[in-house]
């Protein structure tokens, strides 16, 4: 058991509370999550029903849970409630974007989780964000979530100490709020306390923590509305990494700019990468997939490089230090690059049957067949998998 998760856990059987405060506008590190704070209601996790087992099938001594529907002995998504993204903010919080365009939320950090209560309280029963019912892509940092829109606005909330809401102030959004400047987006990626948008002219809008220079301004001062990355026009995607951000551009192939980019940090063209089909990053490194195969690099691996034994990748998610990949078969293995290792993503000591994957700090969650959330080892797991 790793360090963090075992401090996660005792913290948890103590009924500890901690919470952040928010942090001043300054180039400070990012604010730390809070570690299951005790006073969510941990008695409402036990109080519904007992999931399906995990091939998905059921009957009315097994039922589906919400949002699902058991049709001809198996479990099958609600109409509209089929999950279409999820988002972890860090370790502490997970959202879900549903094809009917709502999020729901569960989690330990109040201020995350968009209800508007005041006082903000934790929940471990998911619910839904207030004033979201048009989603089309869900991202997260660590303790701030930002969704587009089918009218391609942005909307962030939670903690915000370093401009990670966008909203021109350096503090809390207890619901979405609105980014006024950001009427024609595209594309939104987020990690750890900053956030970048593509529009649709194929410039690129960043705000948020700002000191290896990631948000492409030219400077290390955060920034708590949107400015453009310069010298970046032709983008039609975008990921983020701890201290670095990247983009996909049209014609092909990938810009980065921080500590990841050229001189000073300015944007700058990454050699030897051309077409693609998906970009992640972790904290110091990025993965592009190109059809089946995997290409990444950064910090530790250098120059772009393939990574062993992936010809049949259909999604990659990116965590702290490792990215995972979903294949083919709906299995999921994950490569860490810093310390070089591998692992095969198993549940209950079978390797996973996934349609859909994410990774939030340390930990990978998915969807499988069954339409349920799983989250292997992760100690929020019985309120996750009801989203």
């Amino acid at each position: 058991m790793g360090p963090r998760l075992a401090l996660l856990l005792l913290l948890f059987a103590c009924s500890c509370s901690h919470r952040p405060s928010a942090a001043t506008g300054t180039d400070a590190s990012p604010p730390s999550p809070a570690i299951l704070d005790g006073s969510a209601d941990s008695s409402a996790v036990t109080s519904r029903s007992e999931p399906c087992p995990s091939d998905g099938t059921c009957s009315s001594a097994c039922p589906c849970g919400e949002r699902r529907d058991c049709k001809d002995g198996r479990c099958a998504s609600a109409a509209g409630w089929r999950i279409e993204e999820l988002a972890l903010g860090g370790a502490v919080t997970a959202c879900a974007r549903y094809a009917n365009g709502k999020v729901l939320c569960a989690g330990t950090e109040p201020n995350y989780l968009g209800r508007g209560e005041k006082p903000a309280k934790s929940s471990l029963v998911p619910d839904e964000v207030v004033a979201l019912d048009d989603a089309r892509r869900l991202v997260a940092g660590t303790l701030h979530t930002c969704a587009l829109s089918g009218k391609s606005t942005v909307s962030c909330w939670g903690l915000g100490g370093s401009g990670e809401t966008g909203t021109g102030a350096f503090g809390v959004e207890p619901v979405p709020a609105v980014l006024a400047s950001l009427v024609d987006v595209t594309a939104i990626a987020s990690r750890s306390s900053h956030t970048c948008a593509v529009r649709k002219s194929g410039a690129v809008a960043c705000w948020g923590w700002n000191l290896g220079g990631q948000l492409g301004d030219g400077t290390r001062t955060n920034r708590a509305t949107p400015l453009p990355v310069k010298g970046v026009t032709d983008a039609k995607d975008v990921a983020v990494g701890l201290f670095h951000s990247c983009a996909i551009r049209r014609g092909g192939g990938v810009t980065c700019w921080g500590r990841a980019g050229g001189a000073n940090g300015v944007a700058a063209p990454v050699a030897g990468v051309g077409a693609v089909d998906e970009l992640v990053a972790t904290d110091h490194d990025t993965c592009v997939r190109t059809g089946g195969t995997v290409t990444c690099w950064g910090a530790k691996r250098g120059k772009p490089a393939p990574l062993p034994d992936v010809m049949d990748a259909t999604r990659l998610a990116a965590g702290n230090s490792e990215v995972c990949v979903l294949r083919q078969a709906g299995t999921v293995t994950c490569f860490d690059l810093v310390d070089d290792k591998r692992r095969e993503l198993t549940l209950a000591g079978r390797p996973v049957d996934a349609r859909l994957v994410t990774m939030g700090s340390d930990w990978a969650c998915f969807v499988g067949k069954d339409e349920r959330v799983h989250c292997p080892g992760h100690p929020l797991q019985s309120a996750f998998e009801q989203l």
